[in-house]
């Protein structure tokens, strides 16, 4: 099966409080979307990628391709004012791909996803309809009432913080999205939720992602990645030393 992988870079990065959105800003010597894309770039099981951003930006992410040579970057599309009809871009770009076709969503501001986890992805999409990567919560969690008041205290055990990517056959969540486009009153937050909305009958198997997988929000989670960024580059040198020490 092939696979393609869509970074969603559209992004205004309002909630940052930056005038550049957040994909684009540099954290150890890199754009965010560098991260990212490098991710699925050394991954062997993706075999293609596109990027959906704004207009503006597809000259920027052409120019990230070249510098970085990431060769499965296929093309740069312009996407929607919010997720849904980004998502929805890409598919209507993939159109004529094969309905088997494994579309793998995921957030360019996640710069920390493994390669092993994508791969797990897309080795799960083998006996499952679609798979999506998520992490336990280890928070309580309040459902609120208008008031703010507490409502409900679902039970922690069930509950799981949802995370990217997520992966679907081409052919279902097309027609997933399709139907939630004719349904005005539905308003989408993820990739997962139009399949379950709109193809019930499709499964969605989870899983377990890491902590590091984080998604760039707030000013602070930028701090937070440069700490992750430079405790991996000294992992990375001390490994060398250990190899060399061993050489000698």
């Amino acid at each position: 099966m092939k696979t393609i992988a869509i970074i969603l870079a559209a992004g205004s990065g309002r909630r940052l409080g930056s005038d550049l959105p957040k994909q684009f800003l540099e954290v150890e010597g890199r754009q965010v979307i560098e991260y990212t894309l490098d991710a699925f770039e050394k991954c062997a099981a993706v075999d293609e990628i596109c990027v959906v951003t704004h207009q503006h930006h597809i000259p920027e992410i052409k120019s990230i391709a070249i510098r970085n040579g990431f060769h499965k970057l296929r093309d740069v599309i312009t996407g929607g004012a919010d997720r849904f009809s980004s998502s929805r871009a890409a598919l209507e770009f993939y159109a004529n791909e094969s309905p088997e076709t494994i579309i793998m969503f995921h957030d360019s501001v996640r710069p920390l996803i493994a390669p092993r986890t994508i791969e797990e992805c897309v080795k799960e999409m083998e006996c499952h309809d679609a798979v999506a990567v998520g992490t336990p919560s280890t928070d309580t969690i309040w459902v609120l009432d208008s008031q703010t008041n507490i409502r409900e205290i679902p039970p922690r055990g069930n509950l799981y913080n949802a995370q990217t990517p997520q992966c679907f056959r081409l052919g279902q969540i097309s027609e997933a999205y399709s139907r939630a486009a004719a349904d005005s009153g539905f308003v989408a937050t993820d990739d997962c939720g139009v399949l379950l909305r709109y193809a019930p009958e499709c499964k969605i198997h989870v899983v377990k992602g890491s902590a590091d997988n984080l998604k760039i929000t707030y000013k602070e989670d930028l701090s937070i990645l440069a700490s992750l960024l430079k405790s991996r580059s000294l992992a990375y040198d001390k490994q060398d030393e250990s190899i060399l020490s061993n050489k000698i």
